[in-house]
């Protein structure tokens, strides 16, 4: 078998409303191109979603506003219920913690204290930094309409004097949030590396080479493209279906 290359496939289903349907499509479309699929989960405890996404094979589960190690630990337990009668299998899946509240900044000073279970591996464990809501909770900016690069430095010098915490424990961290070439550079410039870049449905592994790196960006925008055409497509697809039935019931109950 051919080993997946790390570029993630991020299903963002809370993000998009998406249904079971929507979430296999993608899933069959990320093990069709060798992709990861990456699958959100609701909360730290979700274990409906995480049930979900073992039936559909999620190779990585991506948890939002995680802000405690408290969650952190609920986390495990639930991964731990859920895969109870095969967590060897637990051992290649990735595990997305996002950072994206001051409280979720201050967490990773207590990460010495965590206890990653023995069904975890270590360097799957992926800290994400979403830099407009870090940007947002820190109150720079009271609404979604904003540039990130005008909090460019700002921002990532923050996320800079936390990442010590992180890479001593030897996890791995990535960033989101209006990731430009500008961007990239300037995380070079305060020997900011993160091992990941998320863009939109993609989560990328980064590399020193900003050439390679951006045209591959270029491109999974494109392909992002043609997949939320298709999404959309489906959703308009199922919208026209049920307004034709409803039509059809109204009839044929009026002339009953």
């Amino acid at each position: 078998m051919v080993k997946k290359q790390e570029l993630f496939l991020n299903s963002n289903d809370h993000s998009f409303e998406l249904g079971f349907a929507d979430n296999l499509m993608l899933r069959n479309y990320a093990r069709l191109n060798n992709f990861y699929f990456c699958s959100m989960i609701g909360g730290a405890e979700s274990i409906r979603d995480l049930q979900e996404s073992k039936n559909i094979f999620a190779d990585a589960f991506e948890f939002p506003m995680i802000e405690s190690l408290f969650a952190i630990k609920k986390i495990f337990d639930a991964l731990e219920k859920v895969f109870i009668l095969d967590s060897y299998s637990l051992k290649n899946k990735f595990i997305f913690i996002n950072i994206d509240s001051t409280d979720g900044l201050e967490l990773l000073k207590d990460l010495n204290d965590l206890i990653i279970p023995k069904f975890l591996t270590k360097e799957n464990i992926i800290f994400n930094f979403d830099r407009r809501s870090i940007t947002k909770s820190i109150g720079l900016v009271k609404s979604e309409n904003f540039e990130m690069e005008d909090f460019e430095e700002q921002i990532n010098s923050l996320i800079l004097n936390k990442i010590n915490f992180i890479k001593n424990r030897s996890f791995r961290f990535s960033v989101s949030g209006g990731i430009k070439e500008k961007s990239f550079i300037h995380m070079q410039g305060i020997n900011l590396s993160p091992d990941f870049i998320k863009t939109g449905l993609f989560t990328i592994k980064s590399n020193n080479d900003n050439d390679i790196i951006f045209q591959k960006i270029s491109d999974l925008q494109a392909l992002e493209l043609k997949i939320i055409s298709q999404m959309n497509k489906c959703i308009i697809y199922k919208h026209n279906y049920l307004n034709i039935r409803e039509s059809h019931l109204r009839n044929y109950i009026k002339n009953k």
